[in-house]
């Protein structure tokens, strides 16, 4: 036993001397915020996130010490707010949203770091002040110069067959615009619009109630617009900005939290990364989400039994709004005068029309095409500070269209109002499909 104790001691002692260097290399540019943001930052974060870690006396004792290293390598290189003041500013606020929901997730800052670093615990006031500070301006989406822009249907899901794979070999799915949405997003933390698609392996997944975890082969397409204002509350689509890819297989991505990650930027829908390193980013960001495997949209569906994974509240609750939203997405848009999110399904003629249209505007649909749109109140996304996802829902039109006798188009609307029992079917105008391409069903 003495012989024990006396190897251990001496091990112990030698290990002292096995020191992996720290260091603070110079501050390049430091994060741009008010001073009040920066003190809660330095306090919580800069030991780990920055050129400026501070050792105290216990973190030198080994093998601590080899833990905090190993911290602070890793911290810096996820994120570092000694470096980000040379991004554009969008950025940083970017990495700020990121930051204050690794936060509120629970993941930042990891619980056996604040056993010990009670200091660098962040309060309740700390994160409602960080959040007052990136909550959105009013006005904050660019307005257009037209009040009215022409819908161009390719501009919303483009896709082409020549399109590189990510640098990790995740492939692009050209045909990802036929799949189902399964939810969408405003996205007020980097001015975007968003609609999540599913295809069929996660459909199948998500009706038989078998999504946790998600089954290998299931895929989701993340779209996201650049949001742009009309001048009269209403945000529509602008220009596309990315799509993004999860795919799910959890024996070849067993590295990356069993799915595969991709995304894709601009009209070029350009390979995001120069090397299969980029993925960190996404690993790191869903981390949190590990309970909902790394999955952070909550698909619109009524399953009770996984209403925690599920947006239940806005689950549609009869047919004339459940069945438009199983048809394939045209646009969406936001209303933020009556803060409301909507999303235009259009049946197989109605798409086949919108895709044959190509890049120029829309014209008159053919006898047997069907468009809906689908209102919901906004309400905070749960998982993500910096979004809004639909909440219940407030209103839904579905728009016929048909032909009298000398081929002249017709046109049926059938509303329905959240909790109104009552339908009203009757005959509307051409003018009722633009207002449901261009703006809202307000409430």
């Amino acid at each position: 036993m003495r012989r024990a104790i006396g190897a251990l001691a001496a091990l112990f002692l030698a290990i002292q001397f096995v020191r992996p260097a720290i260091g603070n290399p110079p501050v390049v540019a430091d994060v741009e915020v008010p001073r009040e943001i920066a003190q809660i930052l330095r306090k919580d974060c800069y030991d780990c996130h920055s050129n400026e870690t501070r050792v105290p006396w216990f973190d030198l004792v080994e093998p601590i010490y080899w833990m905090v290293a190993q911290d602070v390598r890793q911290g810096r290189q996820h994120l570092n707010f000694s470096l980000v003041g040379n991004f554009p500013s969008a950025q940083q606020r970017a990495l700020l949203y990121e930051s204050i929901n690794q936060v509120r997730l629970g993941a930042m800052p990891p619980t056996a770091y604040t056993l010990i670093h009670r200091s660098a615990r962040v309060t309740p006031d700390e994160l409602e002040r960080l959040e007052r500070y990136l909550a959105p301006k009013a006005g904050a989406y660019a307005t257009s110069p037209s009040p009215s822009p022409p819908l161009v249907p390719s501009a919303l899901f483009p896709s082409r067959l020549d399109v590189r794979s990510a640098p990790n070999g995740v492939a692009f799915v050209h045909e990802y615009a036929a799949w189902q949405a399964i939810s969408s997003t405003e996205r007020f933390d980097n001015g975007t619009l968003r609609v999540v698609l599913a295809n069929d392996v996660a459909i199948r997944a998500l009706d038989t109630n078998r999504f946790a975890p998600w089954p290998d082969g299931a895929a989701f397409a993340k779209v996201a617009w650049n949001a742009v204002a009309d001048g009269s509350s209403v945000v529509r689509p602008g220009s596309f900005r990315q799509v993004e890819f999860m795919v799910k297989d959890a024996v070849r991505y067993a590295a990356t939290q069993g799915w595969g990650w991709g995304r894709w930027l601009s009209p070029d829908l350009t390979p995001y990364g120069e090397t299969p390193a980029f993925t960190v980013e996404c690993t790191g960001c869903h981390a949190p989400m590990r309970d909902n495997d790394f999955v952070f949209t909550m698909p619109i569906r009524s399953a009770t039994a996984r209403a925690g994974l599920l947006n239940t509240e806005a689950a549609p609750t009869d047919d004339i709004t459940r069945h438009p939203t199983e048809w394939k997405v045209v646009t969406v848009s936001l209303d933020e005068r009556s803060a409301t999110l909507s999303t235009v399904y259009g049946n197989p003629a109605a798409i086949e029309h919108v895709r044959d249209t190509g890049s120029g505007p829309l014209g008159p649909f053919a006898p047997g095409a069907m468009l809906a749109s689908v209102t919901w109140s906004e309400r905070d996304d749960p998982h993500w500070f910096g979004a809004r996802i639909p909440g219940k829902m407030v209103e839904a039109r579905v728009i016929t269209v048909g032909a009298t006798v000398d081929g002249q188009p017709t046109y049926d609307c059938q509303d329905r109002a959240a909790g109104v029992p009552s339908q009203r079917e009757a005959p509307c105008r051409r003018e009722a499909v633009d207002a449901m391409l261009a703006i809202p069903l307000r409430r």
